[in-house]
C-alpha cells in the first residue's frame, strides 16, 4: 500500500502535452477536409435544434452518432492508440455511444420544452461554446492552428457537445445517453489536469455549465408538474 500511495497521476501519464496535442495536427492534416466537415455538421445540428421541423430530434441524434463514430475512429483508434494502450477501449466506448444514439434516434420520443427555459438556454450556450471556443483554444494557448480541436475529432469537444445536445433535446432515453459522454468528460478533465494543460479550465467551466443546465432542466420539469392545470 505504501508503494502505491507514493505515486501521483502524473506517474501514469504515457505522453507529454506536446505529444497529445500533436495528435490533432496529424489527424487534421491527414484526414482533411473530413475534420472540418464533421465540425460543420456539429454547427448544422446546433442550428437544426433551434428550429421547429419534423423529425429534427431524430436527425440531430443520428448526426451526433456520426460525430461520436468519427472521434472513435479517427482519434482514438487511428491516432491516440499509438501513444496510449487503453485508447482502443475508449474507441469502443465512443462507438457504443454512436450505436445508442442511432437506436434512440430511430426509436424517437422527445419531450418538448420552452426555448426560454433556463436549462434549455444553458445547454444551448454550452453547445455554442463547443462549436466556437474549442477550435480557438489552440491559438489562445499558444499552439498552432493545425492542432485545433474540432468536434467529431476531439473526444472532449465531441463528448461535451453530445451531452449538451442531449440535455437540450430531452430524448426519452437521455439518462442512458448521458452516461458515456459524462464518463469521458471525467477522463478528459483528469488527463488535462495531469498534463498541466491550461485547456482544463475551459473544459471544467463548460462541464459546470452542462451540470447547471441539467439541474435547471430538472427544476423546470418539476415546476411544470407542480403547476396547476389550466382552469383549476
Amino acid at each position: 500500500m505504501e508503494g502505491w500511495s507514493s505515486y501521483a497521476l502524473s506517474d501514469f501519464l504515457l505522453f507529454s502535452p506536446q505529444t497529445y496535442f500533436r495528435q490533432f495536427a496529424l489527424i487534421n492534416e491527414a484526414a482533411m477536409p473530413l475534420p472540418v466537415l464533421l465540425h460543420a455538421l456539429a454547427a448544422a445540428l446546433l442550428w437544426l435544434s433551434s428550429i421547429s421541423t419534423p423529425r429534427r430530434g431524430r436527425i440531430v441524434l443520428i448526426g451526433l452518432a456520426v460525430l461520436c463514430a468519427g472521434s472513435a475512429w479517427l482519434f482514438h483508434w487511428r491516432s491516440y492508440a499509438a501513444i496510449n494502450w487503453i485508447a482502443p477501449w475508449f474507441a469502443a466506448g465512443f462507438a457504443m455511444q454512436a450505436a445508442l444514439l442511432l437506436f434512440s434516434g430511430a426509436a424517437g420520443g422527445f419531450k418538448s420544452d420552452s426555448p426560454s427555459r433556463a436549462g434549455t438556454l444553458l445547454a444551448r450556450g454550452v453547445a455554442i461554446a463547443c462549436v466556437i471556443l474549442y477550435p480557438l483554444q489552440a491559438v489562445v494557448f499558444g499552439r498552432p492552428w493545425r492542432e485545433a480541436e474540432l468536434i467529431g475529432i476531439s473526444p472532449d469537444a465531441t463528448a461535451l457537445f453530445t451531452a449538451a445536445m442531449i440535455v437540450l433535446l430531452r430524448p426519452s432515453r437521455r439518462r442512458l445517453l448521458l452516461v458515456l459522454p459524462m464518463a469521458w468528460l471525467v477522463i478528459g478533465l483528469l488527463t488535462l489536469k495531469t498534463m498541466g494543460a491550461p485547456e482544463v479550465w475551459t473544459l471544467g467551466a463548460l462541464c459546470l455549465g452542462l451540470l447547471a443546465a441539467t439541474i435547471a432542466g430538472r427544476k423546470d420539469r418539476a415546476a411544470d408538474r407542480s403547476a396547476p392545470a389550466p382552469g383549476d
